[in-house]
């Protein structure tokens, strides 16, 4: 198939390569020089694919590198992040491909990572609704959740201990309100009951 080539302005110094039948993308005017593309020329569909692979793609995977060196994230939000800069599909998926071929994005780890740093700081129900909002399958968090078992009382006490401390005294009136603060917020009622009994007795 053959495509009739327009070179579309934008605001910033790439140009737009708009194949118009089909999904364009951006190369800077070097490059557009180099590749010997020029307005409403006729080109086929083998050499659009060379020149988009030659150019767009690697740039593709040098921005989703350089995303990644400066934060980890989950492939949902790495995509949104690439989907600002690149109005092109195909180099998107060639550099998620890229970057979860060798290893720089994976979900799993993520969660796994995501639960190791927080389980002292939320819930485990808490920490569910953040990864589902970052786009991770709730299948990857829900085996990771159940490998991880229940949440310690070590991991819980010092946010009970903390929270504890806008009361007097732990009677049983503030240790019913701390108790439904912390069931509210998905963790274990039995765990937080433990907690308690050992701070209160150390009150004695």
């Amino acid at each position: 198939m053959e495509y009739r080539i327009a070179i579309r302005k934008t605001k910033g110094k790439k140009l737009y390569v708009d194949p118009q039948e089909e999904e364009g993308f951006y190369l800077y005017p070097g490059e557009i020089r180099k590749a010997g593309l020029k307005e409403d020329m006729v080109i086929s569909g083998d050499d659009l694919s060379a020149i988009h692979k030659e150019y767009a793609v690697p740039r593709a995977r040098r921005h989703a590198l350089g995303l990644l060196a400066k934060k980890d994230m989950t492939e949902r939000e790495l995509v949104e992040k690439l989907e600002k800069s690149l109005n092109d599909s195909r180099s998107i998926a060639a550099a998620m491909a890229f970057v979860t071929e060798h290893g720089y994005i994976d979900d799993r780890r993520y969660v796994e990572d995501y639960i190791y740093s927080h389980k002292g700081k939320k819930s485990f129900l808490q920490m569910k609704e953040i990864l589902l909002r970052k786009g991770i399958p709730g299948d990857i968090i829900r085996l990771a959740l159940e490998e991880e078992g229940q949440q310690s009382a070590e991991d819980i006490r010092p946010l009970v201990e903390k929270y504890a401390r806008k009361y007097p005294e732990l009677d049983y009136t503030s240790s019913r309100k701390i108790l439904m603060h912390f069931a509210r917020k998905g963790y274990s009622v039995n765990t937080v009951q433990e907690i308690l009994r050992d701070m209160q007795s150390v009150d004695k």
